[in-house]
């Protein structure tokens, strides 16, 4: 059990290089364009563009990694990967796995933009302070992580050639999800200002109905993609 452990772990460690090397250039180019973003936020202390760094970033980061499902496919890696002594399962994970480390990066890297900011211009950005913070991460980054639970299943399930509509629908939908989260939540609570201990709660409950929901998909790519033929 031990040895197919360690097995285990160094396919999934080979799929996920494989996976960041078929993004890698996507990543380095879009990365680029975020520092220097932030680099022009951070000298002219510009709200709008603030505002607009979490929308870059965080589903930016999402459309480069199911971009990189696409990108398998057209160049027929996807094929050569079912050679591998590998179950379909490693592999389908590899891609949620990737997924989830890119938005949390990107989370990362947008919060350090909104600290810097703040510190160097002063909060002149957040009205409630840090929560108004929080929120526009928890948002952005739950639209991120639905737009990768959304594309996988139904690339899989239509295929390669409806991919760029396949994106778009999943925009949509993962946006719509999220507003419609919001909005439940603000009309349980009679859209009311919160306190910080319900605050704490509706962000709980947001960040675990995005994980199941991830999960939930994570389970119905695997159901498709056993039964896809090449």
């Amino acid at each position: 059990d031990f040895i197919n452990t360690c097995e285990g772990r160094d396919k999934m460690t080979g799929l996920l290089k494989e996976r960041f090397y078929c993004t890698a250039e996507s990543n380095k180019l879009y990365f680029a364009f975020l520092v220097v973003l932030a680099v022009i936020i951070l000298l002219t202390g510009n709200s709008m563009l603030l505002y607009g760094y979490a929308l870059f970033s965080l589903p930016g980061f999402a459309f480069i990694s199911v971009a990189g499902l696409r990108k398998e496919s057209v160049t027929n890696w996807s094929k050569y990967k079912l050679t591998f002594p590998v179950r379909r399962s490693i592999i389908v994970d590899s891609f949620y796995i990737s997924h989830a480390i890119l938005i949390v990066l990107g989370m990362i890297f947008t919060t350090l933009v909104f600290a810097l900011t703040v510190l160097i211009h002063g909060n002149h950005y957040f009205d409630l302070g840090l929560r108004d913070a929080v929120s526009i991460l928890t948002f952005f980054g739950i639209v991120a992580f639905f737009i990768g639970a959304t594309f996988s299943p139904l690339f899989y399930y239509c295929g390669t050639e409806k991919a760029d509509v396949l994106l778009i629908i999943s925009l949509i939908i993962s946006v719509g999800f999220a507003v419609l989260m919001v909005w439940l939540l603000n009309y349980l609570n009679d859209f009311q200002q919160v306190s910080n201990s319900q605050y704490g709660i509706v962000l709980m409950v947001m960040w675990l109905t995005a994980l199941i929901v991830f999960l939930v998909s994570r389970f119905s790519t695997n159901y498709i993609y056993q039964k896809v033929e090449y």
